[in-house]
């Protein structure tokens, strides 16, 4: 799995889309190869990238 290489390259944000589950998954805030912050967020909440603050997406899996 990348994540624990991203983390550890200071990858600041990173989105997985969970079919499986239909989860989006945030990944923010790396230090010592992890992620210290994890969010798990559904369809209807919308979610904000670290660079565009003020932008509220809307997301959702392919049908």
């Amino acid at each position: 799995v990348k994540l624990p290489l991203y983390a550890e390259a200071g990858i600041p944000e990173v989105w997985l889309v969970n079919l499986k589950e239909n989860l989006l998954e945030v990944y923010r805030e790396p230090r010592e190869g992890r992620y210290r912050s994890i969010r798990l967020l559904s369809p209807s909440e919308p979610v904000s990238p670290l660079a565009f603050p003020e932008i509220s997406l809307p997301w959702a899996p392919s049908p």
